[in-house]
């Protein structure tokens, strides 16, 4: 491993362990996210968009990591916005909090004359830095 590299693996844990230890203090222990970003669309939803449905996300995003800690695919609303200023894209950490709200995607297809709908519930992210 190169020197760099092992500089910014102690940092991320160093600030994992952070989030840990405020989150075990408030009751929210299992809000804390961290892992790489695989993809830009989280995995339930792009196999429901491979099979023709279209998923409304209303301006979010959603994302599916390699996880640290936490689950492994989120929502991430319009408002919220990374705090280093770095776009999402695939190959990133990611370390941040979700909350135990979870985010109701509708995602809708033709089915002959009616139309089908599916529904995929994924985590919130409310805090994050790429």
């Amino acid at each position: 491993m190169n020197k760099r590299f092992k500089q910014i693996a102690i940092v991320a844990v160093v600030i994992l362990v952070s989030f840990e230890t405020v989150y075990a203090y408030s009751g929210n222990y299992n809000s804390v996210l961290g892992g790489r970003i695989t993809d830009t669309k989280a995995t339930e939803i792009k196999e429901l968009e491979d099979t023709g449905y279209h998923c409304e996300l209303n301006g979010g995003k959603s994302i599916t990591i390699n996880p640290i800690r936490g689950p492994k695919t989120y929502f991430i609303p319009e408002n919220i916005t990374s705090k280093t200023g770095r776009d999402i894209s695939s190959g990133r950490w990611i370390l941040g909090r979700y909350n135990n709200n979870k985010t109701t995607i509708t995602c809708k297809k033709k089915c002959g004359e009616t139309t089908c709908t599916n529904q995929v519930t994924l985590d919130s992210i409310t805090l994050f830095g790429t």
